[in-house]
């Protein structure tokens, strides 16, 4: 978004669904809420865009928690403070480790894909883009059919 903000921006009204990243290590978030704000927000009330909010680089607070279970509340954590922030439902924050998961991909690795948690956000965007497209056909079928049924 940073380098060609324009052109993000005039691609928002034609998307199909909106990915936002923010960064689970970096407390710098004035940038990101102006921009959920001012474009993301506005675009996301008209329902016809699906949006996700990645929390990636979970991988980070594994590093700093000393069991499985003070990272899960660590995670919880990060879920709520973003849900706080944002105004939004907590099902449509993916907490992800892009690195695990883009290591698990490259050597193929079951295990350390699952504790990237890609599954969540992939399975989200497919049903949602899926579901939205198939509106928009049945919409354009049904237009179809009653042009040709009033001939």
């Amino acid at each position: 978004m940073r380098v060609e903000p324009e052109l993000t921006l005039s691609l928002f009204s034609s998307a199909e669904a909106i990915i936002f990243v923010l960064a689970t290590d970096s407390d710098d978030t004035s940038c990101d809420l102006e921009i959920w704000r001012n474009y993301i927000n506005r675009v996301r009330r008209d329902d016809q865009v699906s949006v996700a909010v990645v929390m990636n680089k979970i991988d980070a607070l594994w590093d700093s928690a000393s069991d499985e279970s003070a990272y899960s509340l660590s995670v919880a954590s990060q879920i709520t403070g973003i849900t706080e922030k944002l105004g939004i439902d907590k099902q449509l924050i993916f907490p992800v480790s892009a690195r695990q998961a883009l290591m698990a991909k490259i050597n193929p690795d079951a295990d350390l894909l699952e504790k990237s948690r890609l599954a969540n956000l992939e399975s989200y965007l497919s049903d949602s883009v899926l579901s939205y497209r198939g509106q928009l056909s049945k919409q354009s079928i049904i237009k179809k059919v009653g042009f040709f049924g009033s001939m």
